[in-house]
């Protein structure tokens, strides 16, 4: 899953009243018309404030982004996000939005650089315990990766569930937590019909976690497989000189 499921909200927006100020002047107008002129008066000086206030400002922007990305136009979106952050700079919502669209488009060190600006670490929600973890993950921040993917399961949701799993074992190898790796990479399940991509990938993370682990007969087995397809996949040729493979 390299998509977010956090669901965000519009910010209020200030002002949306003068607009009844504007048909009530109106209406007014045939009663009496001085009266009418001075009532859409304080509707236009209302309007202009709000106009100028940064705040209402950076709220349109944030409300316009999430109208953009609801349509499928991320980049526009992320446009709109840095208007609002420039006329509001504690605007968390647009750089928390940010964030999210930089983990959707697989930039990890933006995605965390902006959540945190956003204030991600307060927000009790699964998915983006989940989103955190990948993003430590993929900026090597093994210790933390493993932190916040232990913190969450995704019972009832294989696919999820199989994400987690997968990246929490690839992060404890890589910090050599290999128990948690091999514990971790055993209840994945994956379809390793033709071995490439994922299950390449797969393949030599649970290999490497079996060969720490002493599983002498996995580890040749699923290292044999990456082999096989690739030598120089990652440290495969380290393994090569220490098993003999078929």
């Amino acid at each position: 899953m390299e998509s977010n499921t956090y669901k965000l909200k519009l910010q209020k927006v200030k002002g949306t009243w003068t607009t009844y100020l504007f048909v009530l002047g109106i209406g007014t107008f045939f009663l009496d018309w001085r009266l009418g002129i001075a009532i859409v008066l304080v509707g236009v000086a209302f309007t202009i404030k709000f106009k100028n206030d940064p705040d209402n400002n950076s709220a349109l922007f944030y409300n316009y982004a999430l109208t953009l990305y609801s349509k499928g136009d991320a980049k526009k979106a992320k446009d709109a996000l840095n208007n609002a952050i420039y006329y509001r700079k504690d605007n968390k919502e647009a750089y928390f939005f940010l964030g999210c669209l930089y983990f959707d488009e697989k930039d990890y060190t933006n995605a965390l650089t902006y959540l945190k600006r956003g204030g991600v670490n307060k927000v009790k929600d699964p998915s983006l315990t989940y989103v955190l973890g990948r993003c430590y993950y993929h900026t090597e921040n093994y210790k933390e990766a493993i932190k916040y993917l232990t913190m969450i399961t995704y019972e009832g949701n294989e696919y999820l569930e199989n994400e987690r799993l997968s990246t929490l074992g690839y992060a404890a190898c890589e910090a050599e937590e290999y128990e948690l790796a091999y514990d971790s990479l055993s209840k994945v399940k994956i379809d390793l019909d033709e071995i490439k991509g994922d299950a390449l990938e797969y393949c030599y993370y649970y290999g490497e976690a079996c060969y720490y682990t002493d599983r002498d007969e996995e580890a040749k087995e699923y290292l044999g497989k990456v082999y096989e397809k690739d030598h120089y996949y990652k440290y495969i040729d380290v393994f090569s000189k220490e098993i003999e493979f078929n």
